[in-house]
């Protein structure tokens, strides 16, 4: 007499893998999020950098040989949003993290003050940071800072 043999998983092993893929998700998730807010942190102070190592400095230089003493702040051209008629992309690539139809060189403000938002973060690519200006002036060249708040006091 031949036994028939049983085909698919039983009710409690099907439970017990659900249970392990369950658990082993509770572990990645908060893991993988906690890596990726990690590397945007990374992305905005290394693009901050980048502003004021070079960018930052071209600009600094174009103003003072423009007789501007140093500010980006204002080229006098009424348009805050480009420099000499150049927008900030000429410069630099801004990351997807910011909105760079936010730049606003009017936001640069000299030390000791609270600024505004130099570049937005862009909430829509799930941008967590903003981008703020100190401006140069005659011995000092533009410095730039990542924060997740909205002001920031340099």
């Amino acid at each position: 007499m031949a036994v028939a043999m049983q085909r698919g998983f039983t009710f409690i092993e099907l439970l017990f893998v659900i249970l392990v893929i369950g658990v082993l998700a509770g572990i990645a998730l908060p893991r993988y999020f906690a890596v990726k807010s990690q590397a945007q942190e990374q992305i905005a102070k290394s693009f901050a950098g980048t502003l004021t190592r070079t960018t930052g400095n071209t600009l600094w230089s174009q103003s003072l040989s423009n007789g501007g003493n140093g500010s980006i702040k204002s080229d006098e051209d009424g348009n805050d949003s480009k420099f000499y008629g150049n927008s900030l992309d000429v410069y630099i690539t801004i990351p997807k993290y910011f909105d760079r139809t936010s730049v606003n060189f009017a936001n640069c403000v000299p030390g000791g003050q609270s600024a505004q938002p130099f570049i937005r973060k862009n909430v829509a690519a799930g941008g967590e940071y903003n981008i703020f200006c100190r401006d140069g002036n005659k011995t000092h060249s533009p410095y730039f800072v990542a924060s997740k708040d909205e002001t920031y006091a340099f």
